[in-house]
């Protein structure tokens, strides 16, 4: 779960590979990111990815790390080996793109933090 500065949240779901957008009430606003129709999960990610770690920059873009999840030949549900990423999803005119991988062939990636600089000079009030 993430915020971002004007106050919406995003929630993702790593099993179906879902982040959904919430207004400040929790009032669902609308889905952002869920895998093709025409995929399931199996021995290898949805292509959109399983995100499990959400960030929000300033501009609302979202990051999230994709754990990779997948179905083993035993029937177990888990992280593949190298199969996770971190990725993107820019929005243009208000509606979201569809992610851009940003790094590949990870090991694990169930988190993401996000680095904001404050602007030159240093912002902020004067006392």
């Amino acid at each position: 779960m993430a915020g971002s500065a004007d106050g919406r949240i995003f929630v993702s779901s790593v099993i179906n590979g879902v982040i959904n957008e919430y207004d400040v009430n929790g009032e669902f606003l609308r889905t952002v990111l869920r895998p093709p129709a025409s995929e399931s999960l199996g021995e290898t990610p949805y292509s959109t990815g399983t995100p499990l770690g959400l960030a929000v920059g300033p501009d609302g873009t979202i990051y999230y790390a994709d754990i990779g999840i997948v179905l083993s030949a035993d029937g177990g549900i888990g992280p593949g080996r190298n199969t996770g990423s971190v990725r993107r999803i820019v929005f243009e005119d208000g509606d979201p793109l569809p992610p851009e991988t940003m790094a590949s062939g990870l090991a694990f990636p169930d988190g993401i933090g996000l680095l904001v600089q404050a602007p030159a000079g240093g912002g902020g009030s004067k006392v």
